[in-house]
């Protein structure tokens, strides 16, 4: 029993390393999830991955809707080929990019997988991911 705690111990210790040393693994609201609900609890975890996949999705949607507004005669020697470039450039970006945060998400939660925390911290992966993604998309101004 004493040696089944100290395996349990030691690997909470490791998975609080991993964590404490990559702060993208860690998010507040997917602990208050764990902390109320439990590590099992699909629905408050599922809403968090909904609501973020949501909030990056709108983001994007109002950015490309926005760039296509955008009056390209005010750039120099503006082009409606160079505006269609762009808006395809933008699309093929945020395509580009799912993929690379999924990559990198799993890639970051390598050492948890089949793990009790494994859900936890690629939740927390793929929320902060899209939150930064998010603040990207804001600042694009051509």
């Amino acid at each position: 029993m004493k040696k089944i705690f100290f395996l349990i111990s030691l690997l909470a210790l490791q998975f609080n390393a991993v964590a404490d040393s990559l702060p993208i693994l860690k998010n507040k609201a997917v602990e208050n999830c764990v902390t109320k609900y439990g590590e099992e609890d699909s629905e408050c975890l599922g809403s968090l991955n909904d609501k973020t996949n949501t909030e990056l999705q709108n983001s994007y949607n109002e950015k490309f809707h926005e760039l296509e507004k955008m009056d390209y005669t005010k750039w120099w020697m503006g082009s409606k080929e160079q505006k269609q470039s762009m808006l395809s450039a933008f699309k093929k970006s945020q395509d580009g990019w799912v993929q690379y945060r999924d990559n990198y998400c799993q890639v970051l939660t390598t050492s948890e997988q089949g793990g009790h925390a494994f859900g936890e911290v690629m939740l927390s992966c793929l929320i902060n991911m899209n939150n930064n993604r998010i603040a990207e998309i804001k600042m694009t101004n051509p």
